[in-house]
């Protein structure tokens, strides 16, 4: 069964922890970008930004029944294994 947790404008999916953007609105459509932009964006594989929504730590919005990323968010994304040194 699908479990469901509803939390401000995110919508949790607990089965994969997808966050989904729960409202479309200009700003949103704007700021959206593909997994594979996103992959180009970051230098690295579709395959991990796939596993950063899946993980709940990228979210989703789906337009046309297709999964979108927010430019704004990979751009801002910190990866917590990975460590500057200075």
């Amino acid at each position: 069964m699908d479990k469901k947790e509803k939390t401000s404008n995110v919508t949790v999916k607990k089965d994969f922890f997808i966050k989904y953007v729960d409202r479309i609105t200009p700003a949103v459509l704007a700021d959206i970008i593909s997994q594979a932009e996103a992959a180009k964006l970051r230098g690295c594989a579709r395959a991990s930004i796939n596993e950063l929504v899946k993980n709940g730590r990228l979210r989703v919005a789906l337009v046309g029944g297709r999964p979108f990323v927010l430019r704004s968010e990979v751009e801002n994304f910190k990866d917590r294994r990975r460590v500057d040194t200075a």
